[in-house]
Formats: structure tokens, sequence, C-alpha cells
């Protein structure tokens, strides 16, 4: 339930009937030690069951208000261990010293939950609950919020979070949603930042789950950075899109493939191809500028596109779309590689004499 610290009912909102207690918490209503907020209340066994309010981050663990014959108000640092026979805990005096109030906060709302502490398989169950009901988070929402997925926080870092100079400013990426309308002004989304950097960083040993080491996110940011920057700066139409006004790029991405989502995924899956087969970056690039990428041309149609035209979504469209884009920017495949790819490009046409395209360098 939210409750408003400068509220007169702020005691009641938090079942302390105390005025006097809701004044001595009112005295520093906005005392943050990098906290971001309320997450959750519990009874402390260590104090018989009085409950105390933690506040997450640094080095402050909780913060409350010890009050007399008060229910409400206990207040703990990890820091400082106290006796279990010791109800009182760390006062408020205690607890700030140092510290100074930030009176521009006095008006935030926090979301304070009260729950009073249960045996494990109640807890359990509350848990449950709560996990099974809750709105599932979105893609870009993950990737925005994550802190140990290393993907999500170079793809934020491309964008120049955490102070880093964007390589991909935030405006030209759509936050909200996997695709771009024909309306839309962005670039790109950030699915597709996360998808890329996924997959330029396959060769490296990362799990998403594990936060790697400072060195280690340093490293992996500067191969993802140095391949964006390239391919922004070389590849014409991406300058073009990112560099001039905004109002024309929903225009150009009508006109070029290269510009759709599911192209500029092909692109990056093509560059690791020929990357394994000895091209370098710029080789690579000055086949990407020579490839047709008209969206009406019939060299993508059942590829990446479809009549109309509309273009072709999922894995199996990207992979086989970098596939014919490797070839044609000049990639060296085996003979089993190249034989492989003119029958599956042909199976796409439903044609086994369909005439397959040579490289344009």
């Amino acid at each position: 339930m939210p409750c408003r610290v400068s509220d007169a009912s702020w005691g009641r909102c938090l079942g302390r009937p105390s005025n006097a207690a809701r004044q001595e918490w009112v005295q520093y209503p906005a005392l943050r030690q990098d906290q971001d907020g309320v997450v959750g209340v519990w009874a402390d066994p260590d104090a018989a069951g009085v409950p105390r309010l933690q506040l997450e981050r640094g080095h402050v663990a909780g913060i409350g208000v010890h009050a007399a014959n008060s229910s409400f108000g206990i207040a703990s640092d990890p820091e400082r261990p106290r006796s279990r026979s010791s109800a009182r805990g760390v006062t408020v005096g205690e607890l700030i010293e140092g510290l100074q109030p930030d009176h521009s906060l006095a008006n935030d709302d926090l979301s304070v939950i009260l729950a009073p502490y249960e045996p494990a398989k109640r807890s359990r169950k509350i848990f449950n609950k709560v996990n099974k009901y809750a709105k599932q988070t979105s893609k870009g929402d993950n990737i925005v919020t994550s802190e140990d997925d290393a993907f999500a926080i170079i793809a934020r870092w491309l964008m120049g979070s955490d102070g880093r100079t964007p390589v991909i400013k935030q405006e030209l990426v759509n936050w909200k949603s996997n695709t771009l309308t024909d309306t839309q002004t962005m670039f790109t989304t950030i699915s597709v930042l996360y998808e890329a950097v996924k997959k330029l960083l396959d060769a490296h040993d990362v799990n998403p789950q594990f936060r790697p080491t400072p060195q280690k996110l340093e490293e992996l940011y500067e191969d993802a950075n140095g391949f964006w920057a390239t391919l922004l700066k070389d590849f014409k139409i991406y300058k073009q899109a990112v560099e001039g006004p905004k109002e024309n790029r929903p225009k150009l991405r009508k006109q070029n493939l290269a510009l759709k989502p599911v192209a500029q995924l092909a692109i990056v899956e093509a560059y690791t191809i020929p990357s394994g087969h000895g091209m370098s970056l710029s080789e690579f690039l000055r086949g990407l500028n020579k490839i047709p990428w008209d969206i009406g041309s019939d060299l993508w149609l059942n590829i990446l596109t479809l009549p109309g035209p509309k273009v072709l979504a999922g894995k199996t469209a990207v992979l086989l779309g970098a596939r014919l884009v490797a070839h044609l920017a000049g990639t060296k495949f085996s003979k089993e590689e190249h034989d492989q790819l003119v029958d599956d490009f042909r199976r796409a046409h439903g044609d086994d004499r369909k005439q397959f395209p040579k490289p344009v360098v």
C-alpha cells in the first residue's frame, strides 16, 4: 500500500497510531544512502516479533524508528551487530549519524508491504501466488533492468548508459517494441542491439545469469563497440540513416531492407560467418555496400521478404539471409557449405532450378 512520507496519515497508513512516533519519522523524511525504495517489511525474530522496515543498498540495511510502546519501528544495521536479547536495535540517531536529509524527496510515495513472519510452508505459498499472477516483464524491460546479463549491460552501454559515450544514441532505439513501424523515426530496437551483442560475443564464455568481472565486461564492450562504430560509419545506408534528419528514416526504411530489424540481425549474423573464414570487417563492409538492398528486389524474395513486399521474421529467415549476405559480400565458403546454401536458397523459392546469385565483389 502506498504511503506518503509527509502525509499526516503516515502513522495510520503503517499501522502506527502514535503521533509522536510519526513526528520522529517525519523529522528525517528522506534519508537515503543509494537505496531505491522499500523492498520489504517483516517480523524480526531477533526482536521478539517487532517488525522492521528495510531499505536495500549501501551499508544501511534498515531504517525505522525506535519509539517507546510502539509496535512498529526497529532499525537495524548489519555492520553493527547487536545482542539477540536486545529488542531496541539501532536508534534513528545512531543510524543517521553523518548523513544529511534530502528534503526534496519528502513527498515521495513508498510502496510498503506488511508481511508477518510465517513458517516456511506459508511463506512459499505467498511467494508462489505472487509470482503466479504477476505480469511477466517484457524482453525490453529485462534488457533495460538486468544487472547480471552482460549482453544487456553492453547493449545499454552502447546507448550511453553509465556515462558512456553512445555509439547509438538512445533516441535512435525503440525500447518498447521489437519492431519498427513505417512511421517511427528510430533506427533499431533494444532487442536487435541485445541479440547483436549476443551474436558478436558468441565466441566468449559468457553466462547471462552471472555478471562478469569489470575487466571482462570492458573487454566484451570494446569488441561490440568497435563493430557498431565501424558499421555505422562505413556502411553507407546506416550512416545516412543515423546521421541524416530523423524525418527521413521512415522513408529510407520503406526502401532499404537493410534498415529492417530482421535484416539488421542478418547483417550482424553474416559478419560472424566471413570473420570465421578470415575476412576482415573492412572487407565485409566493402561487399556490404555493393549489395542491392532494395526491399522489392527479387534477390530477397522468400529469403527475407514476401510479395507485397512484406518482411519475413524468425530465426530461419535470419540465418538463411545471413548466409546469403555473407556469400554476396565475398565469403569463401567450402564446397559443402556453398552447395548447402544453394540448395536452401532454391528450396525457399520452391524451384530447384532457380538461378543462384553471384557475389557482388
